[in-house]
């Protein structure tokens, strides 16, 4: 493999310092990681819906709403895992200012 000018080896790659096989098997969990959140969420949200269908009488309405739900919540579970950085929660201590004295 070259890149810029330089060779590299076909095992290593320059910006990570990581094997190809050790990105690849990291990248594959993440994307199987992500596949099961949205298959489990979907098919949770049905699940709800067809108890509450079953309870209420309100064939197909439930089921369908509530698939929904699922979809919607899956994916918002895969773009979050998809950019952490994003929703990542801001510390709660100000930097600018020392912790209060105690006596």
């Amino acid at each position: 493999m070259r890149r810029s000018g330089g060779n590299v080896s076909d095992n290593q790659l320059p910006s990570s310092g990581k094997s190809e096989d050790e990105n690849l098997h990291q990248g594959s969990s993440k994307a199987i990681t992500m596949a099961t959140e949205m298959v489990a969420a979907t098919l949770i949200g049905f699940g709800i819906g067809y108890g509450l269908d079953q309870w209420l009488g309100s064939d197909p309405w439930c089921k369908a709403i509530f698939f929904l739900f699922g979809v919607i919540a899956g994916f918002l579970n895969v773009f979050r895992a998809a950019n952490p950085e994003m929703f990542a929660r801001p510390s709660t201590a100000p930097l600018d200012k020392e912790p209060p004295q105690t006596r």
